[in-house]
């Protein structure tokens, strides 16, 4: 009998050691679903924009486009007192889904910069650590600086991109820092899914709740009470742990329909708006 429990409780161990190595080996793609786009792929949104190809390091060269208000495509605008949002998308799809992101900041007269992720859409290279989305982001980041003044960006995260927008704006004179949908770290993300994962053998921790310890600009919090993905907790500590930042909490919703909420049009109001 002592036998027979010994080996089932090998064959457990051994089981477990297997799903913690097929999880860990595996993560990036349990993590990112980036929809693919041919590169004369031809983008059609409601507004005016620029697209952009912009390399980051040799053999890597992101997509993005550079949305603008309607009143805003003459050479004569004066950029440097113009608002523009840097937005950092969730971690599925494309420019080609995300592009409509734009149309609630242009009608608050706010220009938009999205752009894809390494290997997402027409972006080229691979997303497969933690390092290079910060790198790319703060390069992207920079070149926007060239053309708008720091402290009339707002950086915009949606879900996976709230990690890399909190980290972003540390330390930056920006206008604001939001984030929709947002997690206390992706460790702490993963561990809600997958307790049984060592920390230590995660690719990305993405740690917002740090990140915020160093931001100085105006933040807004807003997460769904009924968020499928994102458990609301975590908006609600990262709130209480920075106690400077506005939380807008959206009764009923989910992951993926904030936008069609009163309290999200009041959020942005309250951003670019209400000053």
């Amino acid at each position: 009998m002592l036998d027979f429990t010994l080996k089932i409780a090998v064959l457990v161990i051994i089981i477990a050691i297997m799903a913690i190595l097929f999880l860990v080996w595996n993560q990036d793609k349990m993590i990112f679903f980036p929809e693919k786009l041919k590169a004369d792929h031809v983008f059609q949104f409601p507004f005016p924009f620029e697209e952009f190809a912009l390399e980051t390091e040799p053999g890597v060269v992101l997509n993005a486009i550079h949305a603008k208000t309607e009143t805003d495509n003459d050479a004569s605008t004066d950029r440097a007192t113009k608002g523009v949002v840097f937005y950092l998308h969730g971690n599925a799809g494309s420019l080609d889904s995300w592009g409509d992101a734009a149309l609630p900041f242009l009608k608050r007269n706010q220009d938009v910069f999205i752009y894809d992720y390494r290997g997402y859409g027409k972006s080229t290279g691979l997303t497969d650590n933690e390092s290079t989305l910060l790198s790319d982001a703060a390069q992207l980041f920079e070149t926007l600086e060239k053309r708008y003044a720091t402290e009339n960006i707002t950086i915009y995260g949606r879900s996976l991109g709230t990690g890399i927008a909190s980290h972003l704006a540390q330390g930056k004179n920006i206008h604001a820092l939001v984030l929709e949908t947002p997690y206390r770290s992706f460790t702490r993300l993963v561990k809600h899914y997958y307790p049984f994962v060592p920390s230590l053998l995660m690719k990305y921790h993405l740690n917002s709740e740090q990140f915020l310890k160093n931001v100085t600009s105006k933040i807004a919090i807003i997460h769904g009470t009924d968020d499928e993905i994102i458990p609301f907790q975590h908006a609600v500590k990262l709130a209480e742990s920075h106690p400077g930042c506005v939380f807008y909490r959206v009764k009923g919703g989910h992951h993926n329909d904030l936008s069609i909420f009163d309290e999200h049009e009041k959020m942005l109001d309250d951003v670019f708006l209400n000053e």
